[in-house]
């Protein structure tokens, strides 16, 4: 059964941040790079139990030491780091982070989700290329982020890291991602390097823009 609330000794943001960090210099795919070809801004949309105080001039916690703050993006990218199977020039996915309190900074227990709920389509095998393409526009629009999808969601549930439902046949990715690493996809990394790595820092609450590039 997936965990409903965070708690206190839940997985830390710095501890993933470190994964990735090493994940990135590890691996072939870096996800750095990749994010900083194909990723070209971002949108927020919505935040929870987090406003904007006009008195300082600052996005803050409605209250000291409150409990699950939620930030919802949307993220946009044209990407040409790959051979693109799709027709959509920009592509935009949703990316949800909920922090467990933002006064313990970095050491804050999060979760967080790449993409929508929405259930990916797949192609019936011998589809022809008209139907695989219709497809994977489809799984675009859906908002499903499918590097997110086969690498980081059911694993993220297993470690207690995922927003939201698990999608995924809840098989744990030992060939896509042997390791078992959790670590920050290029779409969710671009949100911790333009916006939350500086919230949590010890240089306090900072300003959040609307649109982030």
């Amino acid at each position: 059964m997936p965990r409903l609330k965070l708690k206190k000794g839940d997985i830390p943001f710095a501890e993933i941040y470190k994964f990735s960090k090493e994940f990135y210099y590890k691996q072939y795919d870096n996800k750095s790079k990749r994010m900083k070809m194909d990723v070209t801004s971002a949108r927020l949309i919505k935040t929870n139990n987090f406003d904007y105080d006009p008195k300082v001039k600052a996005w803050k916690q409605n209250a000291e030491g409150i409990r699950h703050i939620k930030f919802e993006f949307i993220v946009s990218s044209s990407p040409i780091s790959y051979k693109k199977g799709d027709t959509i020039n920009v592509h935009k996915y949703p990316v949800t982070f909920v922090f467990f309190n933002l006064d313990m900074g970095w050491n804050s227990p999060f979760r967080w989700r790449t993409g929508s709920f929405k259930k990916v389509r797949f192609a019936n095998k011998g589809a022809s290329k008209e139907q695989r393409l219709l497809i994977a526009n489809a799984n675009i629009k859906n908002g499903k982020q499918l590097d997110f999808f086969f690498k980081l969601e059911a694993l993220l549930s297993w470690y207690g890291l995922l927003y939201g439902p698990d999608t995924t046949n809840r098989r744990l990715p030992v060939k896509a991602n042997p390791d078992l690493i959790p670590f920050f996809d290029k779409t969710s990394l671009y949100i911790v390097e333009k916006v939350l790595r500086h919230l949590l820092s010890k240089k306090g609450i900072v300003k959040i823009k609307e649109k982030i590039k």
